[in-house]
């Protein structure tokens, strides 16, 4: 993880200065230096530690948060951050704003983690899988504090909030890639619809909800950590799967062929049509056009080389992807 120092007296409110004499007084180590990563996240440094500070958006997110790595940590699954000791008497609040204090993980060489290997696809899936594992017997303590997720649901707001913002451009050059994409979309949650409950079906465990390569990181030491547990629902495993393969995709070349090799994990909902399904639905293009339809000018010209690779340039391969999907399901249905 790089980090840019930030120089805290340079900060016109001295927000940053406070914070480090705050979580100074408060923890009783010396922290010397502070460093905002992104909005509402900070390293505090000391001489012989390092930790994070996260803004969450009310009490009850951290709590379940902590709830949920003592209870992996208490049930064996170790690789992820702790929160500070300061949290046993709860929360902690600076200037009306709810803080956590994690465990700073130290990354290998500085370097993120990518799905551009098989070795580091592999080691992810299985964290993945050990996540599942063990967060299925958290689900008592934390069953009347998270939501069950709803995928249908969430999905079919997303294409219709895609479908209206593509109004305004239906005479430009573009518009014909995105409709193509809206009928697979609209494909996808015919079928998935079909079989609804497969998306709710028990057993149940905890779901991560956002397995971006950034939420995995490799340790200095060489193992691997799962972090970030801001989107934790309740829910049956292969919706994080499904997420996990909706992520590597783009690192296998849009390979069906790949995808289904890439271990028993996924292999085994080779044959799943409601999984297949899901698979089908472009749910990144949705995401990433809708957001940049909310964007000003701005930041949609910054957002625009990453939306026009995953449009236009892997337009190809994600329609071979679709009609191999497409054929996979017929023949299912047969």
């Amino acid at each position: 993880m790089k980090t840019k120092m930030t120089n805290i007296f340079n900060q016109r409110d001295g927000f940053n200065s406070r914070l480090l004499l705050y979580v100074k007084s408060t923890t009783g180590i010396n922290f010397n230096k502070i460093s905002e990563i992104k909005k509402g996240v900070w390293i505090v440094f000391a001489k012989n530690e390092r930790w994070v500070i996260k803004e969450f958006p009310n009490p009850d997110k951290l709590k379940n948060q902590m709830l949920l790595t003592n209870l992996l940590w208490k049930h064996g699954f170790k690789n992820t951050y702790r929160f500070h000791r300061i949290h046993d008497s709860g929360p902690c609040y600076f200037e009306k704003r709810c803080l956590g204090f994690l465990q700073y993980v130290e990354p290998n060489n500085g370097k993120s983690f990518q799905f551009d290997t098989a070795k580091n696809r592999s080691e992810a899936i299985e964290l993945l899988c050990h996540f599942h594992l063990v967060s299925a017997k958290c689900i008592f303590a934390l069953k009347d504090k998270l939501p069950t997720f709803n995928l249908l649901e969430k999905w079919e707001k997303r294409l219709e909030t895609f479908k209206r913002n593509c109004q305004d451009i239906k005479e430009s050059s573009i518009y014909p890639y995105l409709e193509k994409y809206i009928q697979v979309g609209e494909l996808s949650l015919n079928v998935m619809k079909a079989h609804e409950t497969y998306f709710i079906k028990k057993p149940h465990c905890i779901l991560h909800g956002d397995l971006a390569h950034h939420n995995f990181l490799r340790k200095n030491n060489g193992s691997l950590y799962l972090i970030d547990f801001d989107l934790i629902s309740i829910g049956p495993k292969h919706i994080d799967i499904l997420q996990y393969c909706n992520r590597i995709l783009p690192s296998i070349g849009w390979s069906p062929e790949r995808l289904f090799a890439e271990g028993d994990a996924i292999s085994q909902y080779g044959k799943d049509t409601p999984f297949l399904a899901a698979l089908l639905y472009p749910a990144d293009i949705f995401r990433e056009w809708n957001y940049f339809f909310s964007y000003d000018k701005k930041k949609q010209q910054k957002h625009w080389k990453h939306l026009k690779e995953i449009t236009f340039r892997q337009f190809e391969k994600r329609m071979l992807f679709s009609n191999w999907m497409i054929k996979r399901m017929d023949s299912d249905l047969l």
